[in-house]
């Protein structure tokens, strides 16, 4: 036996609750990734004015 095949309305519900926490996740990344280049480039900068 199959079993009931899901709506369309009931697919689209199910594909934006999944998809939503990887959109989060993926501008937590970034934002992560952009404040860790930052700080490379603030203790490059700090070892920089000690050695010259």
């Amino acid at each position: 036996m199959l079993p009931e095949t899901p709506s369309i309305e009931q697919l689209s519900r199910i594909i934006g609750s999944v998809a939503a926490p990887a959109f989060l996740l993926g501008a937590v990344a970034a934002f992560i990734s952009v404040l860790i280049s930052r700080m490379n480039r603030v203790i490059d900068r700090s070892q920089s004015r000690k050695i010259g």
